[in-house]
């Protein structure tokens, strides 16, 4: 369960889900016709209705493509069973559930999953219609299939073109031949609508020389679809594919369709550039599995049952080695791409205040521009200002430093975000930076690994602090030392809202004299209702540090909505007496009152 990166923000965004919606199927038609050509609007329009079923949150959202997923596997069992036989059909199910590649589609916010879910379904009727197998049902499996695919993915086109041209060079051209190639015919047709908005996406393709400077070559391109096919066992399937090869309608089919949308990939990829991964390629898939359960098929008619169970084996822990391999994790999920937004949002909500503002120190090779979508998806409603800052390396030492000052302007408290595999000089020139800006360090919050989140404090010295008096020792001759207590904000350290989380937060810039005796006192933060009864607190010891920020959180989750005063006392932790506050108001220091709301203790 990782965050949700720029493509998966896109597919929401085009939905209309969460904040960013919500649309009517009119509005996501033009929102995508007109801001991103590139995609057909299908799936887009199935996503926003299970949004509004499931909700918007990251896991429900992806549930659409793992249930897009495991029908995938399902119907390519049917199609394996009704084209080969049972085995064949337990072969293709198997073969492609132990995709590792395809499995990790089962987690994006994309159509990938839903466009292999198509394929199989559409091959399987259509196989049924040139045979004369199947009736009303059949006819509208084929109808429905080759029209989603027209709408689901520009790629999805191409497994209909190759069976176009099957059915016009090898189905015998009889009265029943009509029947399938006007039902693709009627599905062509209503794609004629969105024609405008795919030239507009293909000029967009052949005008983007950048990408197709990085496009596959047709080498990479077969290479990397059985590579990510096989789970990397790229021998095993070349050599299950030439035993595969006999004379029969069946295998002549399969591998005509397999062949030709190969062929038809390279064609559009060399005219285009727009195969940048092996995602595009995905529809390639049943096929592949199909061809691997013909020569298994092929296995069972001799003696060697034990070597197909060898095979089916080795296959599925390939699979599953690679779905749970670090290295192949990090090969799918690229973390130029992928960063820890949800535990970077999860372990600020509770903590931010009016005026925060958040550094996050991206990795080397990627840009903001990638990241700044999503980033807004995950702080929506945050009162705290974000920036993305690039390595120094990367935009200049100046550039760096001037991008800080200029994101940290009159904030009396930052945050510095990174992955923990970041190098140490990156993460020593932010400091540094932020030291000669008058920061102090008070703290790491983070909810869980990989993310590193440092907060940084300046204090507020306009008058609003408060001194504890500590007791007058007469082997010092200097005035009665202190302990000021200055909070980093001018107004309350507690907002005034709604909280999200079971805890509060409250950082304090502590100036201690240097004749107060080290190791001697301890701080402790009161949570009191309006009665005055104590319902919670947390203690911890007084720095030894002149100059010192320190940062720590008070549990609330057990406690009732309600309002509530928080306090702060410094006593001497052997015999627990209290330091009194300057100006003689007692021995405690009030910070505030705030409220509790009933978000807060759920």
């Amino acid at each position: 369960m990782d965050a949700l990166w720029v493509d998966e923000y896109w597919s929401i965004y085009n939905a209309g889900g969460a904040h960013l919606g919500p649309l009517s199927p009119a509005e996501i038609w033009t929102r995508v016709a007109t801001q991103d050509p590139w995609q057909s609007p299908g799936y887009f329009m199935l996503l926003a209705g299970w949004g509004s079923l499931v909700g918007w949150t990251a896991f429900a959202a992806r549930a659409l493509s793992l249930l897009a997923g495991l029908l995938a596997i399902a119907w390519t069992y049917r199609l394996g069973h009704d084209l080969v036989s049972p085995l064949g059909g337990l072969a293709a199910a198997v073969t492609m559930g132990a995709s590792a590649y395809f499995l990790y589609y089962f987690h994006e916010v994309r159509g990938y999953a839903l466009l292999v879910a198509l394929t199989p379904p559409t091959l399987w009727a259509y196989w049924r219609l040139v045979n004369q197998k199947g009736g009303w049902r059949t006819q509208a499996v084929f109808f429905l299939g080759s029209l989603s695919l027209f709408y689901t993915h520009y790629f999805g086109a191409l497994p209909l073109v190759v069976m176009g041209v099957y059915h016009l060079l090898v189905v015998k051209k009889d009265r029943r031949w009509w029947r399938p190639f006007l039902l693709m015919g009627a599905a062509g047709l209503l794609f004629l609508p969105w024609m405008g908005a795919l030239v507009s996406g293909l000029t967009i393709a052949v005008k983007d020389t950048a990408r197709q400077l990085s496009a596959w070559t047709p080498r990479q391109i077969v290479q990397g679809t059985l590579f990510m096919f096989s789970n990397g066992s790229i021998v095993l399937v070349i050599v299950l594919g030439l035993y595969s090869l006999r004379r029969n309608p069946v295998v002549i089919f399969v591998w005509f369709c397999l062949l030709g949308l190969f062929g038809l990939i390279l064609l559009v990829n060399a005219r285009l550039g727009v195969v940048l991964e092996a995602r595009y390629l995905l529809p390639l898939w049943p096929m592949l599995a199909l061809v691997v359960a013909l020569a298994l098929e092929r296995l069972a008619q001799t003696t060697a049952r034990r070597l197909i169970i060898f095979i089916l084996g080795l296959w599925l822990l390939a699979g599953v080695w690679n779905s749970i391999d670090g290295e192949s994790a990090y090969t799918l999920s690229n973390p130029h791409w992928h960063q820890p937004w949800d535990i970077l949002a999860e372990s600020l909500r509770p903590r931010e205040l009016n005026g925060d503002a958040l550094l996050y120190l991206l990795p080397d090779w990627t840009w903001p521009a990638y990241h700044e979508d999503v980033l807004g998806y995950y702080f929506n409603g945050s009162p705290v200002r974000t920036t993305l800052l690039q390595r120094p390396e990367n935009i200049g030492a100046d550039g760096f430093a001037r991008q800080e000052r200029e994101a940290v302007t009159e904030a009396a408290r930052v945050w510095v975000g990174y992955t923990t595999n970041q190098p140490t000089h990156y993460i020593a020139a932010a400091e540094r930076l932020l030291a000669e800006n008058g920061y102090l360090y008070c703290g790491s919050f983070s909810q869980a690994s990989p993310l590193a989140l440092d907060l940084y404090g300046r204090a507020n010295r306009k008058g609003s602090g408060v001194d504890f008096r500590v007791p007058e020792n007469p082997d010092v001759k200097s005035d009665q030392p202190s302990i000021r207590l200055d909070f980093i904000t001018s107004q309350s350290v507690i907002p005034q809202r709604d909280r999200q989380a079971g805890h509060l937060n409250v950082t304090a810039f502590w100036s201690i004299d240097a004749d107060v005796a080290p190791s001697t006192y301890s701080v402790g933060l009161h949570v009191e209702n309006l009665n005055g009864q104590l319902v919670a607190q947390v203690d911890y010891g007084l720095p030894t540090e002149p100059h010192v920020c320190h940062s720590t959180d008070i549990p609330l989750s057990n406690l009732p909505s309600g309002d509530y005063r928080l306090l702060v006392a410094v006593y001497a932790w052997q015999t627990g007496e209290r330091l009194a506050v300057g100006g003689g108001t007692g021995d405690r220091a009030e910070v505030g009152v705030f409220t509790l709301s009933e978000a807060a203790t759920r």
